[in-house]
């Protein structure tokens, strides 16, 4: 007998009234195998406590493979047969609902996500709408995290952050992790930039053994990464979802060494052999394409040890035809920052005529966005669309170092900076001399009076933004003061910084502000003889932002200083467009 396709009340049925029409079915080749939900030996039964009343469906296994479901919720106990449309041959499962409207069910580990086109409107986990306890369930505790782009491993934190060891937490075998961060819209988009070579976890839960989820939002609607640890290290298969529920990523690890690529958005597996100008590409399937017939390789970070981008954009190099795999390369080289392969992530952009470089010639920074734009024609350059200004480069901006001895003392400086020092003042040759008095007036070695010595760099690492204060532009100038002088800065320490810095946050609509503590003293080391009692040292990392975000809130208080004997003091800042999460 034909079914009757029925949606009752609820998210279901304003769905179906209130989204736009959609009748175009997705891509076949969007569709996957593993994405079928194929019918269970038993009843399974998934909820979604999206909407209110709670929605239950239940999917039925019948004979020839056949499934039925059923809708329900917790407010109506009556259960409706829902009509399932199996379309391409069960690569992908389908229903219509009102308005002729073509639903498409995409299976997510234990759970499924219900989509109107390439609108995700619900997601359903599979459960027991009246669970009972067993002696296999799973024990499972929620921290925080946050996914490092640069690095591919994952931070994980207590939820309040008060937390310092496992010990102190009830058992658990299974972990969850919700970022952070939050884009405005809920969603942690970085959550997915993981899985490298020695992947594991980092934090107090470097040692744990179990499951472990990673999720792209708090309310654990988004998987973002599956993987088992076993002391901390990726054990097996490990697997990186976009926000819709697709498979991205999906990689081999044994004891958190790569031993496997199986899925990537782009090459993963690759070594650049520079003294032949051979780009040697085992995945090559990721990440070759052709566009308007032109070839495309499309790269992201090597899993194999020391294979990097700068050696591809050395152009000493190229004094001999590039070639991929050993054969001349005709087409274009796309090489992007992290596992997606979102442009505005992209690194470089190389084109090529017979191995030698033809066309446009593109490098991008993370902060700077484009350096460089060339063209050349069959390897000789033709011209310099642009150049960027190294002076215009906002890195590790205006850092001022103040010194307060109790004596007249004659101090010598050394700064160890994992980067490019842009400028100094005094000059900086590998260290400073300078004799201080107790007002902060400095002298150098030819009598010449300076009131701090100064620097400035660029490098490529980013400071983690995991905890900081959102403030409105014009609330920035209250913040600043109440914060320097918990800081431990002075007044006029204070004036020269919020002088300098206000003028880029106060028209902000607002502003994320984070004091960067333990990674800047790991990225600028300060070395000073003799040592001072007291050593103040504040790095502001700011982000603009067009309306407020949740990230967790840091605790100046707990950074505050108190000056004691000779005192040193120092102040800088970074503006970052978006924060490393």
């Amino acid at each position: 007998m034909k079914k009757t396709v029925l949606i009752l009340a609820g998210a279901l049925c304003l769905i179906a009234s209130c989204q736009s029409e959609n009748k175009e079915k997705p891509n076949k080749k969007e569709a996957s195998k593993s994405q079928e939900l194929k019918a269970e030996s038993k009843e399974t039964v998934y909820t979604s406590d999206e909407n209110s009343p709670t929605e239950y469906m239940k999917l039925v296994p019948g004979d020839n493979g056949e499934r039925q479901w059923f809708y329900w919720t917790d407010k109506k106990p009556d259960t409706v047969e829902l009509e399932v449309k199996i379309v391409d041959g069960l690569e992908a499962v389908y229903f219509k609902g009102a308005s002729n409207k073509l639903y498409e069910i995409v299976q997510v580990s234990d759970g499924f996500s219900l989509f109107l086109g390439e609108k995700r409107l619900q997601w359903y986990q599979q459960t027991d709408p009246t669970p009972t306890e067993t002696k296999d369930s799973k024990k499972v505790y929620t921290a925080r995290g946050i996914g490092d782009g640069y690095f591919e491993q994952v931070y994980v934190t207590t939820e309040d952050g008060t937390i310092k060891s496992m010990d102190e937490l009830p058992a658990f075998n299974m972990l969850h992790i919700i970022p952070s961060y939050l884009e405005p819209d809920g969603i942690a988009r970085f959550m997915n930039t993981i899985v490298e070579d020695n992947f594991g976890l980092y934090g107090i839960f470097e040692e744990f053994t179990g499951e472990v989820i990673l999720f792209y939002d708090k309310e654990k609607r988004h998987k973002a990464a599956t993987f088992q640890t076993k002391n901390g290290n990726v054990e097996g298969t490990a697997i990186v979802y976009t926000p819709k529920g697709r498979v991205l990523v999906e990689r081999k690890y044994n004891k958190g060494k790569w031993i496997k690529n199986v899925k990537s958005p782009a090459c993963a597996d690759w070594h650049y052999n520079q003294d032949r100008s051979n780009l040697s590409i085992n995945d090559l399937k990721n990440g070759q394409s052709v566009q308007n017939g032109v070839k495309i390789i499309s790269l992201i970070p090597s899993l194999q040890r020391g294979a990097n981008y700068d050696d591809i954009l050395d152009k000493s190099s190229y004094s001999r035809p590039f070639t991929v795999n050993d054969k001349k390369y005709t087409g274009k080289l796309i090489a992007y920052n992290w596992t997606t392969n979102r442009e505005e992530f992209q690194r470089f952009e190389l084109n090529f005529k017979g191995g030698m470089l033809h066309g446009d010639i593109k490098v991008f920074s993370e902060f700077f966005g484009m350096t460089l734009h060339e063209i050349f024609d069959e390897g000789d350059l033709t011209e310099t669309v642009f150049v960027i200004n190294t002076d215009d480069m906002d890195g590790v901006a205006k850092p001022i170092i103040y010194f307060y001895p109790e004596g007249t003392t004659e101090l010598i400086v050394t700064l160890d900076f994992e980067g490019e020092l842009t400028h100094t003042y005094p000059k900086y040759k590998n260290e400073w001399k300078v004799t201080a008095h107790p007002d902060g007036t400095l002298f150098d070695e030819a009598g010449q009076e300076y009131y701090a010595l100064y620097w400035e760099g660029d490098n490529s690492e980013p400071f983690t933004l995991n905890e900081g204060s959102i403030v409105t532009g014009k609330e920035t100038t209250t913040f600043l003061e109440e914060s320097l002088e918990t800081l431990g800065l002075n007044r006029r320490e204070a004036n020269e910084f919020i002088m300098y810095w206000l003028p880029k946050m106060e028209d902000n609509a607002y502003n994320l502000i984070h004091f960067s503590t333990d990674e800047y003293e790991e990225m600028a080391a300060l070395d000073i003889q003799p040592q001072p009692e007291t050593l103040i040292r504040v790095m502001m990392v700011f982000q603009p932002l067009k309306s407020p975000v949740s990230i967790p809130k840091q605790d100046i208080e707990a950074l505050r200083k108190e000056r004691k004997g000779f005192t040193v003091v120092e102040w800088g800042g970074k503006e970052v467009n978006r924060p490393n999460l």
